[in-house]
């Protein structure tokens, strides 16, 4: 679920420790955004990220460092894909990555098992049609869209 902070004129903002005379966010962008990622709680992802247990995620190749600007310390490296990886009541295994850019990126996963030869993709929460990736010496390159998320999961 997504907490999110309203200002007086009920726009989303930053955080609550942001002036509110400071300027919001581009409004359309982050409704896309969590409009986008609601829909896996619901749809595909939901045996995964509502009863599921999270693991550590594999390692994400490609994703540039996005710069946050911070009241103390300056600023802080942060990356431009972010992930998570579930395993499911049933024992399957999914991990999902969230482009939160406005902009298309391509990026790999690493560290899989090198007996893994195909993996699932699923690119829209609500469609049970997948495409598969084969798996080559232990990665898997892909692209994600704008403001989305992709969910990989791993067969036997």
């Amino acid at each position: 679920m997504f907490t999110i902070v309203l200002a007086d004129s009920g726009k989303i903002h930053w955080d609550w420790g942001t002036p509110w005379e400071t300027p919001k966010p581009d409004q359309k962008s982050i409704t896309t955004l969590i409009r986008n990622l609601n829909a896996w709680r619901k749809g595909a992802g939901r045996p995964f990220v509502c009863f599921g247990r999270m693991v550590k995620p594999y390692v994400i190749e490609g994703a540039r460092d996005i710069p946050m600007v911070l009241k103390i310390n300056g600023r802080h490296r942060f990356p431009s894909l972010l992930t998570s990886r579930w395993l499911s009541p049933q024992g399957r295994e999914a991990q999902i990555v969230v482009n939160y850019t406005t902009e298309k990126q391509d990026f790999r996963i690493t560290g899989l098992n090198p007996k893994q030869n195909m993996v699932s993709i699923y690119e829209e929460p609500d469609d049970d049609r997948t495409k598969t990736v084969p798996v080559k010496g232990g990665k898997i390159a892909l692209s994600i869209s704008p403001l989305s998320a992709i969910m990989v999961e791993f067969g036997d």
